[in-house]
């Protein structure tokens, strides 16, 4: 039994070190200019019911439209 649980607690571990990295990873890989080149994450820095228009579209969409200048 001790054996089994040792595993089971590093599993855990693993697990938790892994999604913490994961959830993690875009802020450190992400460009640092921000502003425009940043779209994904200025978007989700805009305040609350402040956006009426939404835009779908292929890549073209997302790299010509802004919805934050919009």
């Amino acid at each position: 039994m001790g054996k089994l649980r040792k595993w089971v607690i590093s599993a855990i571990v693993f697990i938790l070190i892994g999604i913490i990295l994961f959830l993690n990873i875009s802020d450190i890989l992400r460009r640092k200019s921000g502003g425009e080149t940043d779209m994904i994450h200025s978007f989700y820095e805009i305040e609350r019911d402040t956006i009426d228009v939404l835009c779908l579209g292929s890549s073209q969409g997302y790299s010509a439209i802004q919805p934050n200048i919009l």
